[in-house]
């Protein structure tokens, strides 16, 4: 995301410092209801989506929206 020129400079240093913190932040999955497949940081590699592209997503058979909880069946990975 572009930091608009217009915003505070409190809401810009915030913006600003994402890639900074971006590393020490980690996803709590659980199970994994709440958590996106494709689109949240849930992995060691983060979001799976800038690593895969559409082609290779589409033959792992999950849907865009798919959840983490999808690809687990007794707190086992299907």
């Amino acid at each position: 995301m572009e930091v608009p020129a217009d915003c505070s400079w409190i809401w810009r240093g915030i913006l600003n410092t994402r890639r900074w913190a971006k590393p020490f932040t980690r996803h709590l999955v659980a199970d994994g209801t709440d958590s996106l497949f494709w689109h949240e940081p849930w992995t060691s590699l983060g979001v799976l989506r800038d690593h895969v592209d559409n082609h290779t997503k589409q033959l792992c058979g999950l849907r865009e929206g798919a959840k983490v909880s999808e690809i687990i069946q007794d707190h086992q990975w299907k």
